[in-house]
Formats: C-alpha cells, sequence, structure tokens
C-alpha cells in the first residue's frame, strides 16, 4: 500500500486503537463503490442494470467483500468511478456529487493500492471522455484531475519512502525479483532451474515455491535474480494463437470470471446498441474501447504472464 494510507492508519490508531480501522475503511469504499455501481445501472433500464449488478456480484464481488482484500477493494473503487462518470445526473448539484465520489473513489483506490488503481486508470478516463467529448467541460476537468492525482501520488509515495525507509531501493528489488518467482513463474520449470543455479537444499526449495522465502534471508535478492534469469532464458515465448487460447480458457477455469464476462456482455451490448440507435459514434467508440482494455489486461495477466487478474477483474 501507499505511504500515505499507512500515515493515515497510524494516525487513526493512535487515536482508537480498539477499533479496526483498515477493515473499516475497505468496508466503507466497497460499499460506497457498489452503492455507486447499483445508482448507474438502475438509472435507463432497471431490470437490464439489475441483471448486470447480480452477475457483477455474483463474480468476483461476492469473493472479495467476504475477503475485505485491499487490490479487490481497488478495483471496486475504479469501476464505482466509471460508472459514475458515465452517468452524471443533469442537475447541476447531483453532478457535482457524483464527480467528487468519482475523484474520492479514485483517491482511494490510488492510496490503498497504487499499482491496482494505475491499472484500472484508463476505464474512468474513457467513460469521462466520453462525456467531455459531448460537451461537458466539467467531466474533462475531472478527467484532468484525475490524471494529476495518478502521477502526484505516483512520485509522491516513491520520494516518501525513499526519504523514510533505509534500504528503500534494495527492498524494491528484492521485491520485484521475489515478485517474478511467486506470481509469474511459480512452476515446477523454475523450481527444478532453482535447484540448479543456486546452493538452496531440496527442502528450502520446497519453501521457496511459497511465501516462506520472504521470511528466510537465504533467500536474498542475488539468488532470486539468479533463478528469474535461468527461468527468463529457458521461457519460450507463446505465439499469438497461443495467448489468444489461453486467456478464452480463463471463463472455463474460473466460473466467477464467466459470470462477469456474462455482466460485461449484457451492459456494454446495451449501451452500443443504444449508442447506435442514436447513431453516437463517440459512444460505440467507448464501448470499444472499453472491450480493448478488458481483453487486454486479460490476455497480458492471464494469457501471456498466466496470472490471474481477479482482484480486479470487476472494472
Amino acid at each position: 500500500t501507499t505511504y500515505g494510507y499507512g500515515w493515515l492508519l497510524s494516525r487513526l490508531y493512535s487515536l482508537c486503537p480498539s477499533l479496526p480501522w483498515h477493515a473499516l475503511l475497505l468496508t466503507a469504499a466497497q460499499w460506497a463503490a457498489l452503492t455507486a455501481l447499483l445508482r448507474s445501472l438502475l438509472g435507463k433500464n432497471p431490470w437490464l442494470g439489475l441483471a448486470g449488478f447480480g452477475a457483477l456480484y455474483a463474480g468476483v464481488a461476492m469473493k472479495f467483500m467476504v475477503y475485505l482484500q485491499f487490490t479487490a477493494t481497488a478495483g471496486f473503487c475504479a469501476a464505482g468511478a466509471s460508472a459514475l462518470l458515465l452517468t452524471l445526473p443533469d442537475g447541476r448539484r447531483g453532478r457535482r456529487f457524483c464527480l467528487t465520489t468519482a475523484l474520492g473513489l479514485m483517491l482511494f483506490a490510488l492510496l490503498v493500492r497504487r499499482e491496482s488503481g494505475l491499472l484500472a486508470l484508463p476505464a474512468p478516463l474513457l467513460c469521462g471522455l466520453y462525456r467531455a467529448g459531448r460537451g461537458d467541460r466539467r467531466t474533462l476537468a475531472a478527467c484532468g484531475a484525475l490524471l494529476v492525482l495518478a502521477a502526484g501520488i505516483w512520485l509522491g509515495d516513491n520520494a516518501l519512502y525513499r526519504q523514510n525507509v533505509p534500504d528503500w531501493q534494495e527492498q524494491q528489488t528484492f521485491d520485484e525479483a521475489s515478485a517474478q518467482v511467486l506470481d509469474y513463474r511459480n512452476t515446477e520449470q523454475t523450481y527444478q532451474l532453482a535447484r540448479q543455479v543456486t546452493d538452496w537444499t531440496e527442502p528450502l526449495c520446497d519453501c521457496f515455491r511459497n511465501w516462506n522465502l520472504l521470511f528466510d534471508r537465504r533467500f536474498d535478492t542475488e539468488r532470486l535474480s539468479r533463478v528469474v534469469q535461468a527461468a527468463e532464458e529457458a521461457e519460450t515465448p507463446p505465439g499469438v494463437v497461443q495467448i489468444a487460447h489461453k486467456t478464452l480458457s480463463l471463463l472455463k477455469n474460473y466460473q466467477e470470471f464467466g459470470w462477469n464476462a456474462l455482466a460485461f456482455a449484457l451492459l456494454s451490448g446495451w449501451l452500443a446498441w443504444s449508442f447506435l440507435r442514436r447513431r453516437d459514434w463517440l459512444g460505440v467508440l467507448l464501448v470499444c474501447g472499453l472491450w480493448l482494455f478488458v481483453l487486454a489486461v486479460t490476455a497480458y495477466f492471464y494469457g501471456l504472464r498466466s496470472r490471474l487478474p481477479d482482484r480486479v477483474a470487476l472494472v
């Protein structure tokens, strides 16, 4: 998480240590995001909106609301912000409230899990730019504020960590190497390569296959980097057909993604049809852009990197 969010939690826990502040903030953010989604989906076509929300909830929403997972919560917030930017009301007061809420949701997404917030950023930006293209200047200003907010949190967070955390750069290097091993290359082949290129014993290699490596000094950056390099040299880059096949297999292997895909197909299909009837070509481009965003994220993380992007699937 970010330095600013950690600082906020430290202040809250110092005021009242007995309250679970982190859980309370995550719960509040999730309910705010889901309320924003429900409010937006029930606007034009309530029955279709209710069906879409039910499919979204049956997908990753119900699972990760129970977990209170902070990466998923950032995804929830980005989804709520996108929906609000796409369905702004006509009244000035309601429009101002929805814009402020959307920016607040994205602020929390970027603070609680910076990488997840940045990954989801194209969705609210596309929705906001569509409204701006139809002459809504306040939405254009909100998109600009969102970009400034994201850049400020990225730069400021790195600067704060470097200033206040000893050996921060070394920790970052270790985190990157361990993420490569645990998240992207946690396979039998990597396990065998680790036994070849390091002095780890077989029992230690068994620990290497899970998160225990973060707590053992023998799993240092130099050895982990050696394993990552060996894995990169040994792997064969997949072709386009292989990536496409593996991306589509996600719907078969994980049922919650099937529900999310159904919700997305229902809502985007209805949206595209309503745009076509009005000959709103900018709206058609919006739907195509959202589809490309979804396919690109899924193909990269699951089709190419073999990592399940379930925590941001709601977006």
